[in-house]
C-alpha cells in the first residue's frame, strides 16, 4: 500500500511539473513572436505577463 502512495504522488508531481512546462513554453512562443514583430519594424507590439509567470522577466 506504502508504495502505491508513492507511485501516485510521483505520478501527480511529474504531472503537475509537465503542466508548468506546457504553459512555459508556450508563454515563451509568444515572446519569440512579438520579438519577431519588433525586428521587423512594429515597435508597438508588447507582452504582458503576470507577476507569477516566469516570464516576467523578459
Amino acid at each position: 500500500m506504502e508504495l502505491y502512495c508513492h507511485r501516485v504522488l510521483c505520478v501527480c508531481v511529474i504531472a503537475c511539473m509537465a503542466a508548468k512546462l506546457f504553459r512555459v513554453r508556450e508563454q515563451l512562443l509568444i515572446v519569440k513572436v512579438a520579438l519577431e514583430d519588433i525586428k521587423k519594424g512594429n515597435l508597438n507590439r508588447r507582452v504582458l505577463a503576470r507577476e507569477n509567470d516566469m516570464i516576467k522577466d523578459i
